[in-house]
């Protein structure tokens, strides 16, 4: 399986202590140098760059300059991800951002937002405790939608 993520999911990931769980639903993750840039050079978190920089399971890979043209103005790790998930022909792109996930659907590559990664690592049992998960995603401030919650908790029976 090829998978492309760009830094979002990465970074919420590595927030929740949850870095490990993409390897094991999906093996190697490959990202753009741009997005390595990011979440390594690119971040006060030490703690972060260091854990990213150490996952043998990631693979950073150059993106050659293709003249794409995005309809939505995106930053660069969005850009080469979605050129990165097209020209590897990835299965998923790990993507959050509601516009570069539009342009991802216009060039025809299936993305997968971070909470899905969560509800999927649920149902595979590499995570036990997904209301400790959300709780924790919360302290962060990180993305919650409360009805998106709701609905996964529906449907995984969390009470």
């Amino acid at each position: 399986m090829t998978v492309v993520s760009n830094s979002s999911p990465l970074i919420i990931l590595h927030k929740c202590g949850l870095l490990g769980i993409l390897e094991q639903l999906f093996g190697n993750v490959s990202i753009p140098e741009a997005v390595h840039h990011e979440v390594v050079h690119n971040t006060k978190d030490r703690q972060q760059s260091k854990a990213i920089s150490q996952c043998a399971f990631i693979q950073v890979h150059p993106v050659s300059a293709q003249p794409i043209s995005f309809s939505h103005k995106l930053d660069r790790g969005e850009s080469e991800a979605i050129i990165l998930a097209s020209s590897l022909k990835a299965d998923y792109l790990l993507l959050d951002d509601k516009r570069a996930q539009k342009e991802a659907n216009q060039q025809g590559v299936v993305y997968i937002p971070t909470f899905a990664v969560l509800l999927k690592a649920v149902q595979k049992g590499a995570i036990r405790d997904f209301d400790a998960i959300l709780a924790k995603l919360e302290r962060k401030n990180i993305f919650l939608n409360h009805e998106l919650n709701r609905i996964a908790r529906d449907f995984l029976k969390i009470d």
